[in-house]
């Protein structure tokens, strides 16, 4: 029911307000006045209440957005540490894989450089006792001109000294023994 009809309603009645005919319209009119004004007054605030809920609506969804790509940068920047860092351990493996074949080769090298050492050694020492022994077989007073190691003639021989095919490696640093007291070192 509307405000001008409840005041219509109660000029009619039979109550206290029928016998003033002069008080009722003005009091319908205020009635209705003020009904007018709470009804505006509670469409304000409604329309006020919307608008903060749109706003706050509005920023709600975009602090989601803001939230949704920094999670999607997250995800990314993860997955390309994770990919560095898997890059980054096989390199680490294949670096010490190379280095374990290096020392492995390091130390293949090193033995047979002390096996080559060992077996040149051998050679000098059996060559100084060969050398030594045909000296003190010699007699006294045949003198022999100086020979140079692996040579077959004399020092004079220009086609210099003789290879010997079964060797390997370079030629041993040898020196000629003239008498029974010296030794031939060994380089």
């Amino acid at each position: 029911m509307t405000t001008v009809g409840g005041g219509a309603a109660l000029a009619a009645g039979d109550g206290e307000l029928a016998g003033m005919p002069g008080v009722t319209l003005p009091l319908v009119c205020l009635t209705a006045a003020a009904a007018g004004v709470v009804r505006r007054y509670i469409a304000q605030q409604e329309q006020r209440i919307r608008r903060l809920f749109s706003q706050l609506a509005r920023q709600q969804a975009e602090r989601e957005r803001e939230l949704d790509r920094r999670e999607a940068d997250l995800a990314q920047r993860e997955e390309v540490f994770q990919r560095t860092r898997f890059t980054t351990e096989l390199r680490v493996r294949s670096a010490y894989g190379r280095m374990d074949m290096m020392l492995d080769e390091l130390t293949a090298e090193r033995a047979a450089h002390q096996e080559l050492k060992a077996e040149y050694d051998e050679l000098a020492r059996e060559y100084n006792e060969v050398l030594l022994e045909s000296a003190g077989a010699l007699p006294a007073e045949v003198h022999h001109p100086p020979v140079a190691v692996g040579q077959i003639g004399t020092a004079g021989n220009a086609r210099g000294p003789r290879r010997i095919p079964q060797r390997r490696g370079p030629r041993p640093f040898l020196s000629v023994v003239d008498s029974a007291g010296e030794y031939q070192e060994s380089g």
